[in-house]
C-alpha cells in the first residue's frame, strides 16, 4: 500500500495473451506547498541586543535637527540590531499549526489534550482524571471554534467587495473541493439535428441548480421550507435580494413573489415573453410591518396621537373650570379656550393624515419634493413679510414692505395655478379611466 498526498493516476492494460494485466501507477512529483512561517520559529538573542545597544554612541540621533528624522534613525538602528541578533529554529512537526487561525499555544493545548485522552483510556485511570480531561477538552474545542469563527469573520469583512475571494472563503469553511466534471457526457451526445443537441445541452445547464439543490436537501434530510425558517434574515446587508419560499400565511393573504428585508434603492424589472395575448397585473408595495411610514416619520404618528389626548383633557378641564366660574369669565379666557381648541384640531388633523398614510400609503410620489420646496419657500417669504410688517412705522416709506409682498403674491399665484392645473389633469385622467366615483368626488371638491 502506498500513501501519498500528491496527485496520482492508475492505468490498467488489457492483455489478450494472459490473464495478468499490467498496472501503471503515476505519482505527481510536484512538491507540496508548505507554510514556511509555521515550520520556522524566530528566536531573539537578547544578550547580544543588549550589548550592541550599550556599545552604540547615538551621535547621529543627537545631531539630528528634526524630531521626526531622529525617530526614524532610532527605529532604523533598532531594526538593524534586531535583525543581526535573530535566528530561526525548526519547529517540530507536531507543534506546527495546520490552519491559519491556530496559534502555537493552541497547538500545545491540542497535544496536551491528546495526552490526557491517552491517559484516560487506560483502565486504571481515576474519575478525577476523566473529569479533568473532559473539562480541558471542552475548553480547548471552544477556543478553537472561537478562533476559527473570528478568523473567517475577519476574512469576510476584509474581502467584502471581492467576490472571488469570498467564494474561496465559503468553500474553505464548507470544505468544498473544486472537482471538475467529466465533459464526455455532453460531448458524446448523438442527436439527429444540431437543434436537438443544443436543447440537450441547454436542458443540462438549466437543471444544474435544481439538481444541486435536491442533492443538498437529500444530504441534510430537510425540506426547503424548514431550511428557510432556520435562516436568520435580521442582519441582512443592504442591496441584497433573495427569493424565499412562501409560507402559508402569505399564501392565504396575498401572492407575494419577492420580499425585500432592507431599505434602499431598488430597480424592479418584469419581462413577459409569450406569443399569446394575455393580461398581467403586478402590484408593488413598499411597506414595513408597522405600515407605510418610514422610520424617520413614524414617531410623529404616536406623538400627535398623544397630543390629541392631551388637548382633549385640556379642553375638557378648561371647559369644566369655565362652567364653574361662568359668572366671572373674562374675554381672554375665551381666547385661551379657542387656542386649546385650535391645538386639538391641528393635532387631530396631523394624526389623521399620518394615520391615513401609514394605512394606505403616500399619495404625493415624485411631487413630494416640489411640495416641500414650495412650502419652505412660502414660509421664508411669509416670515420676511411678517417681520417687515411688525417693524414698519406708519410714517415711513413702505417700499421694503411692497418689495416683500411682490414675490409672495407671485408665489401664491403660482401655487394656485399649479393646484388648478393638477386638478384638471387628475379629472381628465379619471374621466378617461371611467372612474365615476372618484371623478365626482374630485369635481365637487374642486368647485
Amino acid at each position: 500500500m502506498v500513501k501519498t498526498r500528491k496527485k496520482w493516476k492508475t492505468v490498467v492494460f488489457e492483455q489478450p495473451l494472459t490473464d495478468h494485466c499490467p498496472i501503471l501507477l503515476s505519482i505527481d512529483c510536484a512538491a507540496l506547498s508548505t507554510n514556511v512561517s509555521n515550520s520556522k520559529k524566530v528566536v531573539l538573542n537578547y544578550e547580544g541586543i543588549n550589548s550592541l545597544l550599550l556599545k552604540e554612541t547615538w551621535n547621529d540621533i543627537y545631531l539630528a535637527g528634526d524630531a521626526n528624522i531622529a525617530a526614524e534613525l532610532f527605529t532604523k538602528k533598532l531594526l538593524e540590531i534586531i535583525n543581526i541578533n535573530k535566528y530561526f529554529i525548526d519547529v517540530r512537526k507536531k507543534y506546527r499549526p495546520l490552519k491559519p487561525w491556530i496559534t502555537r499555544g493552541v497547538v500545545k493545548s491540542i497535544v496536551k489534550r491528546d495526552k490526557l485522552h491517552k491517559q484516560v483510556k487506560k483502565s486504571d485511570s481515576k474519575e478525577s482524571a476523566r473529569k479533568h480531561y473532559l473539562t480541558y477538552r471542552n475548553t480547548c474545542n471552544k477556543i478553537i471554534k472561537d478562533l476559527k469563527k473570528q478568523y473567517y469573520q475577519e476574512q469576510l469583512v476584509k474581502y467584502n467587495k471581492n467576490i472571488r475571494e469570498t467564494w474561496k472563503i465559503v468553500k474553505d469553511v464548507c470544505s468544498i473541493s473544486s472537482k471538475k466534471g467529466d465533459p464526455q457526457v455532453l460531448l458524446n451526445i448523438i442527436c439527429n439535428s444540431p437543434i436537438d443537441s443544443l436543447n440537450v445541452v441547454n436542458t443540462h445547464f438549466a437543471s444544474v441548480g435544481g439538481i444541486l439543490a435536491n442533492n443538498i436537501m437529500s444530504k441534510l434530510n430537510i425540506s426547503e421550507h424548514e431550511l428557510a425558517l432556520k435562516a436568520k434574515l435580521n442582519s441582512t446587508p443592504l442591496h441584497s435580494m433573495a427569493f424565499l419560499p412562501t409560507d402559508p400565511v402569505e399564501k392565504s393573504a396575498r401572492h407575494t413573489l419577492l420580499t425585500v428585508e432592507s431599505e434602499g434603492i431598488y430597480v424592479l424589472k418584469m419581462t413577459v415573453s409569450s406569443n399569446k395575448q394575455f393580461k398581467a397585473t403586478a402590484s408593488i408595495e413598499m411597506a414595513a410591518p408597522s405600515g407605510y411610514l418610514s422610520a424617520a416619520i413614524w414617531p410623529l404618528l404616536p406623538f400627535f396621537g398623544v397630543m390629541c389626548g392631551v388637548y382633549i383633557v385640556l379642553c375638557f378641564g378648561w371647559l369644566l373650570v369655565c362652567s364653574l366660574q361662568w359668572r366671572d369669565l373674562l374675554r381672554i379666557q375665551y381666547w385661551i379656550g379657542g387656542v386649546a381648541l385650535l391645538g386639538l384640531i391641528e393635532s387631530s388633523t396631523y394624526y389623521a393624515v399620518y394615520s391615513a398614510i401609514n394605512s394606505s400609503g403616500p399619495r404625493l410620489g415624485p411631487a413630494l419634493q416640489r411640495v416641500v420646496g414650495t412650502g419652505v419657500l412660502w414660509g421664508i417669504l411669509g416670515g420676511i413679510n411678517a417681520w417687515l410688517r411688525l417693524h414698519h412705522k406708519a410714517n415711513d416709506s413702505n417700499r421694503d414692505l411692497l418689495l416683500s409682498e411682490v414675490p409672495l403674491s407671485l408665489l401664491d399665484s403660482a401655487i394656485c395655478w399649479w393646484v388648478f392645473v393638477s386638478l384638471a389633469h387628475t379629472m381628465r385622467t379619471l374621466q378617461l379611466r371611467r372612474n365615476g366615483k372618484k371623478y365626482g368626488w374630485t369635481r365637487r371638491t374642486g368647485t
